[in-house]
Parts: C-alpha cells; sequence; structure tokens
C-alpha cells in the first residue's frame, strides 16, 4: 500500500463514522457491496446512483472506491451474471478494480446529511426535520423558510442554481402559477411549501 492510500477498511470506517449504518431505515441496504478489506483506497468517487456509465467515468478517472447514494443491490437478487444489468456492474466494477460502498437514508438522517446539505443551498432558516429520528437532531428530510418569499419560478430558477443534475429549465415564461413561496422541503428531491 502506496503513501498515498488507505486500505478499504480504513475508508469504511471513515464512511461509518460519518454515516453510521445504524441510522438506516429498516428496509434499507447501505454499506460495502463490491470489495475487500484490504483493498487501496486512492481516489473516490461520489454518485447518486452506480450505472454503467458512472462506473465507466470513475474507472477512466482512476478511481478506486465508488460512494454511491442509492444501494445497487436494494432488493433481493438471483443472479449476478452478466446477462443481468446488475450482474454487468458488479462485473465491471470487478475488473475495473474498483469497491462500490452505498449510503443512503444513513447518508438522508444524520445532521450533516444529503437534505441538511440542500436546506443550506438553499439558505433555509430554521430548519427541522420532516420525520424525527430516537437521536436528537437527526431525522429524515428538512423543511425552512427561505431567506424571503418568491414565486415557483424563482424557486426552480434558485434550485436550478444550485443542483448540478441537467433537468432542463423551468417554464411558464417567468410565471409558474404560484407566488409566495416561502418554504421548502427536501428529502431525496424538492417539495414546495406555501403558507
Amino acid at each position: 500500500m502506496s503513501k498515498s492510500t488507505k486500505p478499504l477498511s480504513e475508508v469504511v470506517d471513515i464512511l461509518e463514522s460519518l454515516w453510521p449504518s445504524s441510522g438506516a431505515e429498516d428496509w434499507d441496504a447501505p454499506g460495502l457491496v463490491v470489495g475487500s478489506p484490504e483493498h487501496p483506497v486512492g481516489s473516490i468517487h461520489l454518485m447518486v446512483d452506480a450505472t454503467l456509465d458512472s462506473i465507466a467515468e470513475a474507472v477512466e478517472g482512476g478511481a478506486n472506491l465508488i460512494v454511491a447514494h442509492h444501494p445497487l443491490l436494494l432488493r433481493g437478487v438471483t443472479t449476478v451474471a452478466e446477462s443481468t444489468y446488475k450482474g454487468r456492474v458488479i462485473a465491471d466494477l470487478i475488473r475495473g478494480g474498483v469497491a462500490l460502498y452505498s449510503a443512503h437514508t444513513n447518508a438522508d438522517v444524520v445532521p450533516t446529511g444529503t437534505s441538511a446539505q440542500l436546506a443550506n443551498l438553499l439558505e433555509l432558516t430554521e430548519q427541522t426535520t420532516l420525520t424525527e429520528s430516537a437521536t436528537p437532531g437527526h431525522g429524515l428530510g428538512r423543511v425552512g423558510t427561505l431567506p424571503a418569499p418568491m414565486s415557483l419560478y424563482e424557486l426552480a430558477v434558485k434550485i436550478g442554481g444550485v443542483s448540478s443534475a441537467d433537468r432542463g429549465r423551468p417554464g411558464g415564461g417567468g410565471r409558474c402559477g404560484v407566488d409566495g413561496v416561502d418554504s421548502v422541503g427536501v428529502r431525496g428531491s424538492w417539495r414546495f411549501l406555501t403558507r
């Protein structure tokens, strides 16, 4: 192992300290999907979904580990034959020398998790969780107040400015029919709340 790499087991320990698997919903499947504990990690690629294209990009970029938000193996799998999509994904990871780790609801529930980050990007104040957890300050989603009320169109433009997702432009020629949006809820997606 070179000075610029860490064994996968150490990286997984760090990921677990950020997003403990114990915080995941009962139906979720976070954690290590592909890889051995001694696998050397020097470059990590983050992504929402481990797709064939995103894996090819990570391999080309020299990644040793992919941390994906959505679990690849959320539901039961009876085969990893390459004639199946998940089988091809796993085979591409192994051939490319890339480990796969997923952090899903366990990354959503922590106070610094994905929903909190989205809420912070929108500069929401008075943030609270949408669902409570047994641990204070933890819970799925965030809802908060915008710095100033705005139209739905203005909010869509603001979200487009903080989101890297290419989901097109808001329609309506500057009017979407909803004015006075002052609160926003986030939980893996955007929701708009008006009072």
